[in-house]
This record gives structure tokens, C-alpha cells and sequence, in this order.
């Protein structure tokens, strides 16, 4: 939603517990794609306020691929967890992003 210009420069994030309330997931894992978000620049965390969108994408592709693999393995962890296989979560994320083709 950021890369795409869904969400603004400076417009204000969920709470971590928000959002793991609405997606059903645990806040350890928001919490965590939160501080990947921030380390890549696409959020900043301000203490007591909440995070903000900050497009400050000058992040190259491996250092962004890295933080992704990061990110998958927690997703993958919490998935785990909850029995979902790993072709159900790439069912998931197909759905939910059908105008971006994933490479198997």
C-alpha cells in the first residue's frame, strides 16, 4: 500500500494491536514487519505517537530481499504455528495481490 501510493507521506499506521486484531495474526509478527518496515525506510516510529509512512525508499534490491526473507520467516513461524501450509500462504498472498505475479 505504500509502494503503490495507497498511503501517503507522513499518514499515520495502525497500532501494532490494531492491526494484529484485524488481520488475526500475533503482535509479535506486526511488531516485527513494523521494524522491517522502519529499517527499509518505508515507516518511522515515533515514541507515544505511532508510525508514519516516510518514503524514503533509498534502499537497494538485496538489501531490501534480505529484509524480505526476514519478514517471510517470521510470517512463516506464525504460520506454522497456526497449521497453515505453505501453499495455502501462497494462495493467500496471490489472492490478495493478483496484480503482482509471484515467481514460484
Amino acid at each position: 500500500m505504500i509502494a503503490n501510493g495507497d498511503l501517503k507521506e507522513g499518514e499515520a499506521l495502525p497500532s501494532v494491536r490494531v492491526l494484529a486484531s484485524y488481520l488475526d495474526v500475533n503482535m509479535h509478527t506486526v511488531n516485527k514487519s513494523y521494524s522491517i518496515l522502519k529499517k527499509d525506510g518505508f515507516i518511522k516510529i515515533e515514541p507515544g505517537k505511532g508510525a508514519f509512512v516516510n518514503l524514503n525508499l533509498n534502499k537497494s534490491n538485496n538489501e531490501f530481499k534480505e529484509s524480505l526473507k526476514s519478514f517471510i520467516n517470521s510470517l512463516g513461524a506464525e504460520c506454522f504455528i497456526r497449521g497453515i501450509s505453505k501453499d495455502e500462504l501462497i494462495n493467500i498472498v496471490n489472492e490478495e495481490f493478483p496484480l503482482y505475479p509471484l515467481k514460484k
